[in-house]
């Protein structure tokens, strides 16, 4: 299923489907009844999917599925994983590969939810979804919101990026103020062309190309503080149609879509001499949290609280106390409360997020306290 828009004009979730084992309403539901192994594959790569309670429902037995490169929002969860109609059945374990994973989802997904859940997971096996983006309210930006509902320890984990996830991306959820939702179809949609994929796309010789020497993240805009889009292989090509300022990072056309990412220029080589490359644009990174101070202070025996303020109306913010992140805040947020442990001295820093990136952080250090 790849290079379609699979939209819905639907306002509000179905509440008698939501959370049963009836299944969803979803702009895709992969059901398969099967006991046993179920041989073959599923493919969803560059799709639109809105409107429907949740964008992947998926429940079927043993089949392989490979998700990569698609915009997806919903009005619940925008990936469910259920039992369907038939949760007594001895169903093999299904491979869910949304980035990351075994069957090497390059990711680029982005994961669009205005519900309370990003990943609904009622089952036992886990999910791979790393590199991928995810913006959801600031209500949602927790870990449980990409488990499961109950946050049930016997089900599976969905690996997405946090430390210690087999599957590589470090990056935080980003924290959108309103969640986007895709425009809804209309009685007289455009026709559009689908191009044709092949595997091996033979690229023109006209066009620079840069081969990659080693596995490497592709990011929104040229830096390590630009969130990561999708991820190259070792040995893999892409076609490169610019260079930011000092040429250590390109700009490369994500292979079968029409959207680029950059990567550094240090992971590979090109056809081409860098000077040669035209300068290409890029989004800013959020701005640096300014008047960053301590406003408050209260340090006696019956306890330590110190408010931090600061400047700045970024879509979300993250708060660190001696380098341990000790809160993510919505967008706008202009203070933090904190009660360290009695001790000190504590150095503070708060970084502003956005959907693109982080900024660089404002620090801020306060005196020892002791009871």
């Amino acid at each position: 299923i790849r290079n379609s828009e699979i939209l819905r004009q639907h306002d509000e979730a179905e509440a008698w489907r939501e959370g049963t084992s009836e299944g969803a309403a979803a702009g895709i539901d992969l059901h398969f009844e099967r006991v046993g192994r179920a041989r073959g594959s599923v493919s969803i790569t560059n799709n639109t999917i809105a409107g429907f309670d949740s964008g992947i429902a998926v429940n079927m037995g043993g089949k392989r599925v490979l998700v990569s490169g698609n915009d997806i929002s919903a009005l619940t969860h925008t990936v469910k994983i259920h039992d369907g109609r038939t949760p007594t059945l001895a169903k093999a374990d299904p491979t869910l590969d949304f980035g990351g994973g075994p069957l090497d989802s390059p990711g680029g997904n982005i994961f669009r939810n205005v519900g309370d859940l990003a990943f609904f997971h009622q089952k036992g096996y886990d999910i791979y979804a790393c590199f991928n983006d995810w913006e959801v309210s600031g209500a949602a930006a927790i870990e449980a919101r990409i488990r499961d509902k109950d946050d049930n320890s016997s089900l599976g984990w969905v690996y997405w990026g946090r430390s210690g996830d087999p599957c590589g991306s470090a990056s935080e959820p980003i924290v959108a103020e309103t969640p986007q939702i895709i425009p809804l179809w209309t009685d007289t949609p455009t026709p559009q062309i689908v191009p044709t994929l092949t595997d091996t796309p033979t690229p023109q010789s006209n066009v620079p190309i840069f081969t990659f020497g080693q596995n490497a993240n592709c990011r929104r805009g040229p830096g390590t503080a630009y969130k990561v889009t999708t991820s190259f292989s070792q040995g893999q090509e892409a076609e490169v149609d610019g260079r930011n300022q000092d040429a250590s990072w390109l700009r490369v056309l994500i292979p079968d879509t029409q959207a680029f990412c950059w990567v550094s220029s240090v992971t590979g080589t090109l056809s081409a001499e860098l000077d040669a490359l035209p300068l290409a644009s890029y989004p800013p990174l959020p701005a640096t949290p300014a008047q960053l101070k301590i406003a408050q202070r209260l340090c006696s025996p019956n306890g330590y609280t110190l408010e931090l303020t600061w400047a700045g109306n970024e879509s979300g913010y993250r708060v660190y106390r001696n380098g341990t992140l000790v809160a993510t805040l919505g967008p706008n947020s202009n203070a933090y409360q904190d009660q360290p442990p009695f001790g000190g001295p504590y150095t503070y820093a708060v970084e502003a997020l956005s959907a693109d990136g982080v900024s660089p952080q404002a620090q801020v250090t306060d005196a020892s306290c002791s009871p």
